[in-house]
């Protein structure tokens, strides 16, 4: 009963609080500060012809450091937080190459597409730019990834996630059909590197505390899984649980 009359309270001063504001999902770190982690100023963004999606990134988001490895960064203008590096590091064979209909397509793959319903692929084949970058092994507040269905193949190069990163983002797209990572697949790599499940929604983060299948046709949902090692300081079974469903609508079951 107490903990119940905890929880209606949480909710009544959030209400009071933002009943005239409309929560502004463009603004990443006040997404995240729900979670309740402090010092988040440090990025590191790893994508496949992305310029489009990091440049509305770097204006939309003031952080003190961006670590940007990205094939279409040498499209970019230089801005002096973010460092851009147009090659990648840290990769194993399968990253060599990509496939792709030009040098710089938003929809390129590390894999070939099984495009057989129009009856042809005209994408070709190119060669990444490899390089060993010291950068990579640092410790980041955030991994956003955007590979285009090689999201957690790149996360298994990370041989110490647990103790690098804070939260890790990326979006679940039609890309994993042909890749064959399903998001259980996300979600048991998490769960065994003690990382939690929130999903983004219109009203904040809603914590998905349990897969379920149906998750696996739900794309470009955006997802960020959280090190539990980073909310050591919130006492996880009562504070956190009341500040995160202050921010959401309902949680998902």
């Amino acid at each position: 009963m107490i903990e119940m009359i905890k929880d209606i309270v949480s909710k009544k001063l959030f209400k009071n609080k933002f009943k005239k504001n409309t929560l502004n999902l463009d603004d990443e770190s006040l997404i995240l500060s729900m979670l309740g982690i402090k010092s988040f100023n440090k990025v590191l963004f790893i994508g496949i012809n992305k310029k489009s999606l990091i440049e509305d990134y770097i204006k939309k988001n003031q952080y003190e450091y961006l670590n940007i490895f990205d094939p279409s960064t040498s499209k970019l203008n230089v801005y002096s937080n973010v460092h851009l590096n147009s090659f990648f590091s840290q990769v194993e064979s399968d990253f060599v190459k990509y496939y792709a209909k030009s040098e710089y397509d938003s929809n390129a793959t590390f894999f070939q597409k099984d495009l057989r319903w129009i009856k042809y692929n005209d994408d070709t084949e190119y060669e990444l730019e490899i390089k060993d970058e010291e950068s990579v092994y640092e410790n980041y507040d955030l991994l956003f990834l955007a590979l285009n269905g090689y999201e957690l193949r790149y996360m298994k190069n990370f041989s110490n996630l647990k103790n690098q990163i804070k939260i890790v983002k990326f979006a679940f797209s039609k890309f994993n059909i042909d890749s064959r990572n399903f998001l259980k697949d996300y979600f048991m790599f998490f769960y065994e590197q003690d990382f939690i499940c929130f999903q983004l929604s219109k009203n904040g983060l809603v914590r998905i505390k349990k897969y379920n299948t149906s998750f696996e046709n739900d794309f470009e949902k955006i997802y960020y899984f959280v090190n539990k090692k980073f909310l050591t300081k919130i006492n996880f079974k009562s504070s956190f649980e009341y500040r995160l469903e202050s921010y959401v609508n309902k949680e998902s079951n």
